[in-house]
């Protein structure tokens, strides 16, 4: 199956996990998407691929304060390298601007990617602009759940995220711990009669 365009896919790349790190600040212990500059979560793919991400720094984006996430995928010989830029409130966190294939895109408006605090049901959508293909990205918070991964188990919030572009349909499931980030995705595509499945774990990260 295709990939998805280089903005969606940017946007669904998120990550996170755990290996003694120093101890973090309050606001760093409590955020289910620690963006702190050097926090640092390694993912395990299905497939074999390992995810890195990490915050790189902070930068402005149409005059808001964002903090920059890159993310690595190196699978066999391939390396692939994304940026996105988050802004982080205490009610939301929100992506400005995403580079991507040489590509950088500022978003307007901004996708929402957390509405918080997690509260199951609560849902929201986005639609990436100036697009040939209209798409529809929905987020719902489904539960909180026990997730056991390679980094250790964790109490985390389950967000389905629902992409639909044309005959497209990305769903996607996010587990978000607290103090922690993303500690497993799990990933469905269907175009047609053509499906697809992946997803990931945390195995270690590092949040300052």
């Amino acid at each position: 199956m295709k990939r998805v365009l280089p903005l969606l896919g940017s946007l669904l790349l998120l990550a996170g996990c755990r290996t003694a790190p120093p101890a973090a600040a309050p606001a760093a212990r409590a955020a289910y998407f620690p963006l702190v500059t050097g926090a640092m979560w390694t993912r395990r793919a299905e497939d074999g691929g390992t995810i890195t991400a990490r915050v790189v720094g902070t930068k402005s984006v149409g005059g808001r304060s964002c903090a920059v996430l890159e993310t690595v995928i190196e699978r066999d010989d391939r390396r692939r390298v994304s940026r996105v830029c988050y802004e982080a409130t205490d009610d939301a966190v929100r992506a400005l601007e995403t580079e991507s294939l040489g590509r950088t895109i500022v978003l307007d408006p901004p996708r929402t990617v957390l509405l918080l605090p997690p509260q199951a049901g609560r849902a929201w959508s986005w639609e990436p602009p100036g697009e040939r293909v209209p798409s529809r990205i929905t987020d719902t918070w489904v539960a909180e759940e026990e997730v056991r991964v390679a980094a250790g188990t964790f109490r985390a919030w389950k967000l389905r995220t629902v992409t639909v572009r044309g005959d497209l349909t990305v769903t996607l499931f996010t587990w978000y711990a607290p103090g922690v980030g993303i500690v497993k995705i799990a990933r469905a595509e269907q175009r047609g009669t053509q499906q697809r499945e992946g997803g990931s774990e945390l195995v270690r990260y590092r949040v300052p």
